[in-house]
């Protein structure tokens, strides 16, 4: 999404760890995954995407501070282009990793993201888990480094952005 976002636009969008686009630190787009497997097969995969198009601000729900392609670019934008260069974009990062793996991609990732290298907050089970945001790794989770220099795997959790 957030190559089509750029692509589309020219807009500097970009990801926040582990599903949002965000432009100007205002969320933009932003992906749910649902998947079933077992320790060898995935049974099946469920890939939803959301994109504030031509959304003005006052219909933009108000305690999530939110854009629109609208909105950042002036100009409305037809939603069928956007879901056409989305699907494109996917079609084209699924073939790369078929062919090549998960290191390109997640090389791509590490260039488009505005978590990595950023202070941190991740909720978690058991509390929150706050240090620098160093990488991701082979299978897309945060590596976190805590002020103690202890290293944290992230999988999921609500992760914020410290000022």
């Amino acid at each position: 999404m957030c190559r089509a976002i750029r692509g589309l636009t020219g807009v500097e969008a970009g990801l926040k760890w582990p599903n949002d686009v965000l432009v100007r630190h205002r969320k933009v787009a932003g992906v749910l995954a649902e998947m079933e497997a077992e320790a060898d097969a995935i049974h099946h995969l469920i890939l939803g995407f959301g994109v504030n198009v031509n959304m003005e601000s006052c219909d933009l729900p108000a305690p999530i501070k939110g854009t629109s392609l609208m909105l950042e670019t002036g100009k409305r934008h037809s939603r069928a282009q956007v879901m056409a260069r989305i699907l494109l974009e996917v079609e084209e990062l699924w073939g790369r990793l078929l062919l090549e793996g998960f290191t390109p991609i997640a090389e791509h990732w590490r260039q488009l993201s505005i978590t990595l290298g950023r202070l941190v907050g991740v909720e978690r089970e058991g509390g929150v888990v706050v240090g620098r945001a160093r990488d991701i790794d082979q299978e897309g989770a945060l590596l976190v480094m805590d002020q103690g220099g202890h290293s944290h795997r992230i999988t999921h959790g609500e992760v914020l952005h410290v000022r």
